[in-house]
């Protein structure tokens, strides 16, 4: 019985640090989607700018300098392996929207993995401390 009560109590240990690991999965996706909207806003709103108008543009880690805008028709766009091509705007919308809802697709997914392990979770969780209290 000790034994069954000992290989329980690991299998609900490695449960619970999946699913410490899917929260912080889905807190960087979270994030990552986030970024991905922003972005997409922002270029939607870059219709508005005309060139030659100021504006504060980033350099990453939350600085900006000011520049003024030269061209608001065309945006270099990463395509992945550090490579980066230049895309009209409204195609670079509709990429960064095929991204985002890939990244909403992949956030569904680990949202269903999760309660099914916080199911598995709470359903072994008192069967441990049955066993746990039977060895008493």
């Amino acid at each position: 019985m000790e034994r069954e009560a000992q290989k329980k109590y690991i299998q609900l240990q490695i449960m619970k640090q999946q699913f410490t690991s899917f929260v912080e999965q889905k807190s960087m996706l979270d994030e990552k989607t986030s970024e991905v909207a922003t972005t997409i806003s922002a270029l939607e709103k870059m219709e508005t700018i005309s060139t030659g108008d100021e504006m504060w543009s980033s350099v990453g880690s939350g600085a900006f300098v000011r520049s003024d805008v030269k061209d608001t028709a065309s945006i270099l766009m990463s395509v992945g392996a550090g490579v980066v091509v230049r895309k009209p705007r409204e195609e670079s919308i509709t990429m960064l929207q095929g991204r985002l809802k890939e990244l909403i697709d992949l956030d569904k997914e680990l949202l269903a993995e999760m309660s099914k392990l916080a199911q598995q979770i709470s359903k072994l969780e008192p069967e441990v401390e049955r066993l746990v209290e039977q060895e008493k």
